[in-house]
């Protein structure tokens, strides 16, 4: 299926798309925001970390789901691996995602990320992820961006849309991150107010 093949996409059953957010929040999407609050305990994300830690296996993750008075929402996340997709799928893949949802895209050790500014309810999530999952690779979860630096590695920003409204806190945590993005006018950011959260973990090749 290619990507640009969008409306095949968004005919695959609610009961794949249910799958997919099953596998990676571990509740179908139906009654699913409330057991999430209250089960997850995560660490707030500190903006003004320096993004270097002690250990290199240590790292701060951004979580791909972000609250609001109501429940949550969910942001999409895409990790690139070189060596594990196909170069010319991965640029139609990002190029189609601009119709989505606002992203920026920065080069990593081994490969890339694609950060989504756009919150998504768990349908639109879970269409993308399948899309990402079909179409690129299975390696990634999709739930926590990696927000600190491994040893030596340099990350520089390859590309960014911002068409879509853009959830603020997000944008503004990367934007220390990343200086070199663009100043948004209040217009482009979304009206509801959105919290984030983050947590520690640990990765086995630092």
């Amino acid at each position: 299926m290619a990507i640009t093949e969008s409306n095949d996409i968004i005919r695959h059953t609610n009961t794949k798309i249910n799958n997919v957010a099953t596998k990676n929040y571990g509740k179908p999407i139906t009654k699913f925001s409330d057991r999430f609050i209250k089960v997850w305990k995560l660490k707030p994300v500190n903006t003004t970390n320096n993004y270097q830690l002690d250990s290199k296996y240590r790292h701060k993750g951004l979580e791909s789901v972000v609250y609001h008075k109501e429940g949550c929402a969910f942001l999409f996340f895409a990790d690139f691996d070189t060596g594990f997709y196909d170069v010319d799928k991965a640029k139609r893949f990002v190029k189609w995602l601009e119709q989505w949802t606002s992203f920026f895209s920065y080069n990593t050790l081994n490969g890339g990320h694609v950060v989504g500014l756009t919150a998504l309810d768990a349908r639109q999530w879970g269409l993308l992820f399948y899309a990402y999952q079909k179409e690129i690779s299975k390696k990634y979860d999709g739930r926590i961006i990696r927000l600190t630096k491994k040893q030596n590695e340099v990350q520089r920003i390859t590309g960014y849309s911002f068409k879509l409204p853009v959830v603020k806190p997000v944008y503004d945590l990367f934007k220390i991150k990343f200086p070199v993005l663009p100043a948004l006018h209040e217009e482009q950011f979304s009206k509801r107010e959105y919290s984030i959260s983050g947590l520690d973990y640990y990765t086995k090749n630092g």
